[in-house]
């Protein structure tokens, strides 16, 4: 008798979902530009971060600056992260069924 998939929970079927809709965003000209849009902004952002000028206000410059690159990795970053959150998902529940 072969075994039955342990059912999913609700978060692994949402981690599942967002994976599958990233992955399909991943294949599109709009993907390909927002990319591009938010790289040309990391790299201004990190110029003027090099520019800050001393003193307090520089200080408040710099923590805007660091903010600023940090969440344009993050906008970058998460949509690959949560990719690789649903192929982990994958990977761990090798019975699952993955409807692509």
């Amino acid at each position: 008798m072969a075994k039955q998939p342990t059912p999913l929970s609700e978060e692994e079927k949402e981690i599942l979902r967002r994976g599958r809709v990233f992955q399909f965003l991943f294949n599109t000209e709009g993907w390909k530009l927002y990319r591009e849009v938010l790289q040309e902004q990391l790299d201004i952002a990190g110029t003027q971060a090099v520019a800050i000028p001393e003193g307090i206000d520089g200080i408040i410059q710099s923590v805007a600056a660091k903010g600023t690159l940090k969440g344009l990795r993050l906008a970058l970053e998460t949509p690959s992260l949560i990719v690789q959150q649903r192929q982990d998902l994958i990977e761990r529940n090798p019975d699952y069924d993955d409807p692509d």
